[in-house]
């Protein structure tokens, strides 16, 4: 039974291995951001971090508007984390 489970642990971690991440978790964008610095973000993303694997978007004004906005307000709006 220990072999087992230590088996099926083993195989749970190769499996978590492979799962690729896709992007940052952006729940917690309000405590951890200044809202005017997503625009800036989502236009200049190789300024920022010239290594990010973010592709340059070719947003329009507007769009980023958008997108920032809709970042921003799913944030959740408890307190700054330490």
């Amino acid at each position: 039974m220990d072999t087992q489970l230590a088996e099926l642990e083993r195989r749970s971690h190769t499996l978590l291995e492979e799962i690729k991440k896709v992007g940052p978790d952006l729940k917690e964008v309000r405590m951890k951001l200044n809202k005017n610095w997503i625009p800036y973000w989502l236009e200049h993303t190789h300024e920022f971090r010239p290594t990010t694997k973010m592709p340059q978007f070719r947003f329009t004004d507007d769009q980023v508007k958008a997108i920032a906005a809709f970042i921003w307000q799913q944030g959740l709006t408890s307190p700054p984390l330490e």
